[in-house]
């Protein structure tokens, strides 16, 4: 908001990645769920955010969350995490690449 960080948060995940893109990928989807909540909240005091914008340091990710298309790489992966997809084809989130730190 404001052009600024509204959240950021920091946990090990539940569920075992076999790369670092899938795990990006279900940090991703978590995010997005995080930002749909605070998008529905805002949305009752009538503050309009559509599209919010997500930042991700991985492309293999974004790839994964902009293409719908089932590869055989991600067939595993648990369907929650594909929320993700949803909410960028609904025009709810666009996610943005940014340069990771090393």
């Amino acid at each position: 908001m404001a052009s600024g960080i509204i959240s950021w948060r920091s946990q090990a995940q539940k569920t075992i990645a076999l790369s670092s893109t899938e795990a990006e990928y279900m940090a991703l989807s978590d995010a997005s769920r995080q930002a749909i909540w605070y998008d529905n909240l805002l949305e009752e005091i009538s503050y309009d955010l559509k599209p919010i914008s997500l930042t991700e340091d991985n492309q293999g990710s974004i790839f994964m969350a902009s293409n719908t298309v089932q590869e055989i790489q991600s067939k595993h992966i648990d369907i929650r995490y594909h929320y993700v997809q949803e909410c960028i084809e609904q025009c709810k989130i666009e996610v943005s690449f940014i340069e990771g730190v090393l």
